[in-house]
Order: structure tokens, then sequence, then C-alpha cells
């Protein structure tokens, strides 16, 4: 390998380089930076998501309990007038 090789080898690994890290002089975030940012936000979103769909879930159970016990009453009431005005 010539001279002349080695230096266009090294730039392009100094190229690489500055592509995966960060540039301190622009204040730009390299590819290594992003996607450990995407990482991390990606994680928060699927906790939020996780959270609010079980908090649904739960809401969904909670008003479907309730409406069960409307029906019972409401069941309880009818056989009470029912039974009450025997023929």
């Amino acid at each position: 390998m010539s001279d002349k090789d080695v230096e266009v080898l090294k730039r392009n690994v100094d190229k690489i380089l500055n592509y995966l890290h960060n540039d301190e002089g622009t204040g730009a975030k390299g590819l290594v930076s992003e996607v450990a940012e995407l990482k991390k936000s990606f994680s928060e979103f699927k906790i939020k998501y996780e959270t609010s769909q079980a908090v649904r879930k739960a809401t969904i159970g909670a008003w479907a309990t309730f409406g069960g016990f409307v029906a019972l009453a409401a069941k309880w009431v009818g056989s009470l007038i029912i039974n009450h005005f025997h023929f």
C-alpha cells in the first residue's frame, strides 16, 4: 500500500468517526448519541402508553362492574314490585 492509499483510508476512517461521535465544534450529535437518545425516548413513550392502556382497561372494568350492580339492583327492585302485585 502506498502512502497515498493510507492517507485516503485515514481520511475515510476520520469521516466515519465524525458521523459516529459528537462534533464538539458545531454541537451536532453523532449517530451513537442520537440512537441512545431515541432509545431512551422510545422507552419513555412505551411506559406512558402501557400505563395509559392499563388505566383505560381498569376504567372499563370499573364501569362494567358498576353497570352490573345497577342491573342487579334493578332486578331486585323489579322482583319486589312484581311480588307486591300478586295477581
